[in-house]
């Protein structure tokens, strides 16, 4: 179950993700679920297939803006769930896919963030654009007293996240290394912060 949170800053977005992954055989290791699309000076961060973060990530780098990314956003969504293959192994949180995309818009003069959610193949597809903030999964009940909008609320949030879903659910991937992508209108700088 991959922890995706994303926070708008003003001047700039913090996106973080885990590294943790089960692969098909049923073994766990580490993985990029964040990656950068330097030349659109944009991040993508997902939830769901490793197989669907490859194909959106692909489509995305041929994009000429930002801007672009976020019209073909539903799009791109779709083809690549359609494309990613059987996800039978996978478990009940990676049949659909999450996307969020943090990135400078020349639209609105500013970084910001989008987040787009397909349930599976066949499923609408929401974009929720010009979001202040995405916490995924959202649903894991835990506190957020005492969460600061800053890149250690990041990990503290992660690490709670983290915590919940052992808790909850110990056979779902969660965890590994917690990479932090700071997206600013002119440049990306990404961090491994370490083990979560």
């Amino acid at each position: 179950m991959s922890l995706i949170n994303a926070l708008n800053m003003g001047d700039h977005a913090l996106i973080s993700a885990d590294s943790e992954a089960v692969f098909p055989d049923g073994s766990r290791g580490q993985v990029s679920k964040l990656l950068t699309i330097p030349h659109l000076n944009a991040v993508i961060a997902c939830r769901g297939s490793l197989a669907f973060l490859q194909k959106a990530h692909a489509e995305f780098c041929t994009m000429s803006n930002f801007d672009q990314m976020a019209e073909r956003a539903e799009l791109v969504m779709s083809y690549a769930l359609a494309q990613q293959g059987s996800t039978e192994h996978l478990d009940k949180y990676a049949h659909g896919a999450e996307m969020v995309l943090a990135g400078y818009s020349q639209k609105a003069g500013r970084v910001v963030i989008h987040l787009i959610r397909c349930e599976g193949i066949g499923h609408d597809t929401e974009a929720h654009l010009d979001i202040a903030n995405a916490i995924l999964p959202g649903d894991l009940g835990i506190s957020l007293e005492g969460i600061t909008a800053s890149r250690e609320g990041l990990i503290e949030l992660t690490s709670r996240q983290v915590k919940a879903i052992r808790e909850h659910a110990p056979d779902a991937a969660a965890g590994g290394n917690l990479i932090v992508a700071e997206v600013r209108p002119r440049s990306i700088a990404v961090e491994s912060v370490g083990a979560i």
